[in-house]
C-alpha cells in the first residue's frame, strides 16, 4: 500500500507539467518566440513600474506585464497573452504585497510562542523527562 502511495506520489510530480493548460516560466525560458499569441501563466516579482504597467524579474527574464497596478517588491501570478516585445495583456493577476510575505512570518512566530506556552502549562521538564503538571 505505502509502494503504490509512493508511485502515485512520483507519478504526479512527473506528469503534473503535461496536464497544466498553459505554457509556465520554464516554457517560457526555453523558447519566448515558440509562445507568442499564447496564453501563458508567468509569475515574478516586480522590478519597475511605469504609467502602463509593471516589470517582473521572472527565471525567464523581464517580462512587462501591462494594466496591473503593483508596488516594487510585490509577487504577481499573471494568466495572459505573450507579445512579441516580451510583454503580457493579462487576462487575470493576482497581486502578492511584499508586506503580506513579511506578515507569515510574523502570524507564524506567534503561533509558535503560544503553542510552546500550551506545552509547558501542561508538561513540567524534570531533570531530562516530561512530567504532567
Amino acid at each position: 500500500m505505502i509502494a503504490l502511495l509512493f508511485l502515485l506520489c512520483v507519478y504526479s510530480g512527473e506528469a503534473a507539467h503535461s496536464h497544466f493548460p498553459y505554457p509556465t516560466v520554464r516554457d517560457l525560458a526555453e523558447s519566448k518566440a515558440l509562445y507568442v499569441g499564447s496564453e501563458v501563466l508567468v509569475y515574478g516579482t516586480v522590478t519597475e513600474r511605469d504609467e502602463g504597467g509593471v516589470w517582473l524579474s521572472t527565471s525567464a527574464g523581464t517580462i512587462r506585464v501591462r494594466e496591473v497596478r503593483a508596488s516594487i517588491g510585490d509577487l504577481v501570478e499573471v494568466l495572459g497573452t505573450l507579445e512579441e516585445n516580451d510583454s503580457l495583456v493579462p487576462r487575470k493577476a493576482i497581486v502578492y504585497p511584499r508586506t503580506d510575505f513579511y506578515a507569515m512570518f510574523a502570524r507564524s512566530l506567534v503561533g509558535a510562542v503560544l503553542l510552546v506556552l500550551l506545552f509547558f502549562r501542561s508538561w513540567k521538564p524534570r531533570g531530562w523527562r516530561m512530567v504532567e503538571g
